[in-house]
């Protein structure tokens, strides 16, 4: 009985495995089908990008971010405002670390620049500091403080003030006792005016010179020792939106660029005409005068002062 009922039971359960492993493989198929159906829809569709909550909260957006930039040139230890700063939209590829965001603008109101800010350089927290300075003036290493004497006129009528920016002009008489103007150095800071670190009431056009001190380095500290003894130094103010880069126009001037080529070569001609020339200052004005002696006559003094 054993023999006769067992071998129906053997091939019932071969079946039933048969029938497990074909319902097996069919669910693997059918599941891979959806998952390559699944891939296809999403290459064809791609997602829309999502900015993360960190770069909403940051207010960068996809169209860019809003960041202060400065208006002009701002000295290192100068107390900023907001309107020297306007608002220009960036990419989040050009946004350096640490940039001040437009809405932020209030914050920078009374803090003071750590380091020179450029006109047009994106203003950014490590340009910023809250301390305050205990000196009327910081000289940074490397740096000298060379003084010259200007008057009203050369002060251009009190708008160079402590903390602007200045061109040195050196004017002298070349080998040829012909004048030149050149400048000697470009872009110096001013440090004080009169010993004041402060800016001063505006100086009547008639009063005296007074001493105006520079931050140079040293080489220009030299120049400028050497300079004042061989001529005329004079200072010219620098745009506070120019920056230390811009040279405008640093070449020498003579006569030439006022009188023009030609006239400057009949003068030249006409004095050729003299047997001598003697240049000497007036004891009583100081001002510079020339006597000629004509090829056929005695010692005269020249129409034109030197």
């Amino acid at each position: 009985m054993a023999t006769r009922f067992g071998a129906p039971s053997a091939v019932h359960a071969y079946h039933a495995k048969v029938r497990w492993l074909v319902s097996t493989l069919a669910v693997l198929i059918l599941l891979l089908s959806s998952s390559l159906v699944y891939l296809a829809a999403s290459e064809q569709e791609p997602e829309p990008p999502v900015v993360s909550t960190a770069a909403n909260a940051q207010g960068i957006s996809a169209q860019g971010v809003d960041v202060l930039i400065a208006t002009q040139r701002i000295e290192s230890g100068a107390e900023c405002s907001t309107d020297q700063f306007t608002v220009q939209t960036l990419s989040t590829e050009q946004l350096p670390a640490g940039a001040v965001l437009a809405r932020d603008r209030g914050t920078v109101h009374g803090m003071r620049a750590q380091r020179m800010i450029l006109a047009g350089n994106i203003l950014t927290y490590g340009d910023l500091t809250n301390e305050k300075k205990l000196a009327a003036f910081d000289l940074p290493p490397g740096f000298r403080v060379a003084t010259i004497l200007a008057d009203a006129r050369e002060l251009s009528g009190g708008l160079i003030t402590p903390g602007a920016r200045a061109d040195v002009i050196f004017s002298y008489k070349d080998q040829n006792n012909e004048g030149v103007a050149t400048t000697l150095v470009p872009f110096v800071k001013v440090i004080s005016i009169n010993g004041s670190t402060q800016p001063v009431e505006q100086m009547p056009l008639h009063s005296a010179p007074v001493p105006v001190s520079l931050q140079v380095i040293e080489k220009d500290a030299k120049r400028i020792e050497l300079a004042r003894n061989l001529g005329k130094l004079s200072l010219l103010l620098v745009s506070n939106i120019e920056n230390p880069s811009v040279r405008v126009d640093g070449d020498p001037v003579d006569f030439t660029a006022i009188f023009g080529a030609k006239k400057v070569a009949e003068a030249k001609e006409k004095e050729e005409l003299y047997r001598g020339k003697l240049i000497m200052s007036d004891p009583q004005t100081g001002q510079i005068i020339t006597y000629v002696l004509p090829a056929n006559g005695d010692w005269k003094r020249s129409g034109n002062p030197s």
